[in-house]
């Protein structure tokens, strides 16, 4: 629990919320781009130095028209919120507040008014991971915001997970081993290749409430989603530790009010050499009086494996069956009010791993026994909102994860006279609680402030041995507790320039213990106590262009891991990382054009954690020693007339490790593992309404994923990489019904996108884990 002084801190703060600045107003100059109206109600604001409250009654995605020219502050007020349902009252000097306008009295005969065109789309894009709505032009650092809520042929279908995002943005990457195996990985903040008890270096987010502390991502079904942001960079200062590479933020669809609808999608997938894939899914809301509305969703998807066996003489034996649900509830009592409750379970089985070998003919491998893999993952979670008149809100979240792992591989040696298998069941029970306040006002004047908690028990039981007589190994156990006091702030400086600033005082402590049935020795726990600071500042260089620079930091916690050699535990230290990054953004200028952004960065890692493998396969924790990377980052996007798009990104890295320990002196000036030097994403689009309803929409893509290597070391510096991903797709839409078709892997491409499959098979260094051979997707759906 928080302590009364934390409780204190709070409540002052709010108390302080409530002042009101006071500027001056008049004859002001104004240059208003247009877009969204919380956007340019800020600029504004900014550019007549006043302050106006009530900003939260503007109704998101309201477009307004671009406002130029010499005028009182009055009357740019009236014009911008022309047709808003908005007035702009003075309520003191300098001090302006938005209320709904008044209904005019209507004359008895009214003349029918000529058409007016709507005002054009705003492009501009509103960024919320930062736990407080900013335009990404003014966002001091970087970040990419990803649509999941379309009709078109590039939009997810059915049961594509969160892997699907790594496809779409040169930024993210992940390892190869399964669905619900994989490490997720931002701008090249890669550890290692494999999972253990180390937290991860990309955190993710299901809206408010953490997904996990550490082990692999779930994976989980982008079914019914708005969108992801993913903030690049540490950040420690609102997200705490195990942030290193950045946040990835998924957004889903909140229960409607008053709305009854629903959804239900399915389709097969036929692989060339492989086994058939299917899958369904569906969405349904409920909404009970005003103020309660239910969302439910569940999917289920079979994927049909490729991969033979030539020594269990099995075809296809690398089949993924995934199970999933969610269901959300939303209640808004009050005025301002709101409350969010939800459960979230997927589970993910794999009877067999999806690597070949090389040497052996076509996409198999050789093995003596099957290497079966479950994931059970459940995730609770509650919201508490409220938003008040003038601008300030209060978000309270909860979340409670269960995740469950279990998978064997296969550890025969030469000499072994029966099969050996190796079995590691992982056992992850998370509990995060967080309280803010943020006030987001029209000058530009932005901050946060908050408190949180998380307590996390990791455990790992591992067995060894012939099938019939297995015997346990040393494992460990976990757990960690963190409490976090964090604030940020943006301040307007002069004319287009904007600072933010802020701090996280976290502190943390990781008690572990050796599985008490093979050893009762206990090593102590760690307690650390840390301030993370970032300071970034953001200008408007012109209508279009902004500019940024940030240094933020983030770190790891320590903690107890097995060690190298099958019955020893040691501590690994606690890491940390420090980034300065900057870049431009460039807005577009309307409906159509282009917009874009380039960006560097370079990062300064100490004491890198990471979960590795011996040369015999056994997995360990440790420490490397310190790594440098450097990134070049450019990403475009062109929208045109006709319906026509188009979308690039381009992602340079160059990593080395340095100051290595002892046991990775030979690996010295090595990139680090899982980190492509470089990474390119293409793609290219069509979409035409016609009429009655009927749309049409038609895409296609490719990504290239250069050189990178398994791990560090003799054992580990295996080559990867060097591949290109291809698909075609179309999409036609007939009112409420609608049809898929999905053309991957053109080429039929089989490089190895991931070198090893089987830890216990590293020493031979002929393991590959191929893609999906060329497949057709196709699909229908119906909405009501």
């Amino acid at each position: 629990m928080y302590r009364r002084a934390d409780l204190r801190i709070v409540a002052s703060l709010i108390v302080l919320a409530a002042g009101q600045p006071v500027a001056a107003q008049g004859v002001s100059a104004f240059d208003v781009p247009g877009g969204r109206l919380e956007v340019a109600l800020q600029r504004l604001a900014r550019q007549a130095n006043i302050d106006i409250g009530g900003v939260d009654l503007v109704v998101p995605g309201t477009a307004v028209r671009a406002l130029k020219g010499r005028m009182p502050v009055a009357r740019a007020l009236d014009r911008l919120l022309a047709g808003s349902g908005l007035a702009a009252v003075a309520v003191g000097p300098g001090a302006w507040r938005l209320e709904r306008a008044k209904p005019r009295p209507q004359p008895a005969v009214v003349a029918r008014a000529a058409p007016r065109a709507s005002p054009a789309p705003s492009s501009e894009i509103v960024v919320t991971a930062g736990k407080r709505e900013m335009a990404l032009s003014q966002l001091a650092g970087s970040a990419v915001v990803v649509d999941l809520d379309g009709s078109d042929a590039s939009a997810p279908f059915g049961a594509d997970a969160t892997s699907w995002l790594v496809r779409q943005s040169p930024i993210l990457q992940q390892t190869e081993l399964g669905s619900g195996r994989n490490k997720l990985f931002i701008r090249g903040i890669a550890d290692s290749s494999f999972t253990g008890p180390t937290q991860s270096t990309a955190s993710t987010y299901f809206a408010e409430v953490r997904m996990g502390y550490n082990g692999p991502d779930p994976n989980l079904a982008l079914l019914d989603m708005r969108r992801a942001e993913i903030l690049e960079g540490p950040q420690g200062t609102l997200y705490g530790a195990g942030s290193l590479g950045g946040v990835i933020r998924l957004m889903p669809r909140q229960p409607v009010l008053g709305e009854a609808s629903g959804m239900i999608e399915g389709g097969v997938t036929a692989t060339q050499g492989g086994a058939l894939g299917k899958e369904v899914a569906g969405v349904g809301n409920l909404s009970f009086g005003p103020s309660t509305a239910i969302r439910l969703l569940g999917y289920r998807q079979i994927e049909g494996g490729y991969i033979d066996d030539v020594g269990q003489r099995e075809r296809n034996v690398n089949k993924t069956r995934t199970t999933g649900g969610r269901a959300a509830l939303r209640i808004e009592p009050l005025d301002g009010w709101r409350l969010d409750i939800g459960v979230i379970g997927q589970t993910i089985t794999a009877p067999d791993l999806q690597y070949g070998q090389l040497g052996l003919t076509g996409l198999t491998r050789r093995s003596a026994i099957a290497q079966p893999f479950e994931d059970d993952y459940v995730l609770a979670r509650g919201t508490l909102a409220k938003r008040w008149s003038g601008g300030l809100n209060l978000v309270v979240s909860m979340g409670r994860v269960w995740h469950d792992t279990n998978q064997r591989y296969e550890a025969t040696r030469a000499t072994s006279t029966a099969p050996v298998a190796y079995d590691e069941d992982g056992r992850i029970r998370m509990t995060s609680q967080e309280a803010r306040l943020s006030r987001t006002s029209a000058g530009g004047l932005s901050w946060v402030i908050g408190a949180s908690r998380v307590r996390d028990t990791t455990a790992k039981a591992r067995r060894i041995g012939f099938l019939a007589t297995p015997r346990d190994i040393v494992g460990v156990t976990n757990r960690t507790r963190e409490r976090a006091l964090f604030g940020e702030a943006t301040v307007p400086l002069f004319g287009p320039l904007s600072v933010t600033g802020g701090l996280r005082y976290t502190t943390a402590r990781m008690d572990g213990e050796p599985d008490t049935r093979v050893t009762s020795a206990i090593i102590r726990g760690q307690t650390s106590k840390r301030a993370d600071p970032s300071l970034g500042a953001a200008i408007q260089l012109s209508p279009r262009i902004s500019g940024y620079a940030r240094y933020s930091q983030g770190f790891r916690t320590a903690g107890l891991a097995v060690a190298r050699g099958v019955g020893r535990v040691a501590n690994y230290r606690s890491d940390s990382i420090h980034v300065g990054e900057a870049g431009v953004r460039l807005a577009r200028g309307g409906q159509y054009g282009l917009s874009g952004s380039a960006g560097i960065s370079y990062a300064r890692w100490l004491d890198i954690q990471a979960d590795l493998v011996d040369r015999f396969g056994f997995p360990y924790t440790g420490n490397l020693g310190n790594g440098r990377l450097a990134t070049l980052e450019l990403l475009g996007n062109w929208l045109g007339r006709g319906g026509w798009n188009a979308n690039a990104g381009l992602v340079l890295t160059r990593s080395k490790l340095t100051r290595p320990e002892p046991e990775f002196v030979a690996a010295t000036n090595q990139s680090l593992s899982d980190t492509p030097r470089v990474t390119v994403t293409l793609s290219g689009g069509w979409k035409h309404d016609y009429a009655k309803g009927r749309t049409l929409s038609l895409d296609a893509g490719g990504r290239y994923v250069g050189h990178s290597s398994l791990g560090l070391g003799t054992v580990l510096a295996i080559p990867q990489g060097d591949y290109l991903e291809t698909r075609v797709a179309a999409r036609y839409t007939a009112g409420g019904i609608g049809f898929f078709a999905e053309l991957s892997n053109l080429l039929n491409e089989r490089s190895n996108r991931f070198a090893i499959g089987n830890p216990f098979g590293v020493a031979a260094r002929d393991q590959y884990t191929p893609q999906r051979p060329r497949n057709m997707r196709l699909g229908a759906s119906a909405s009501f």
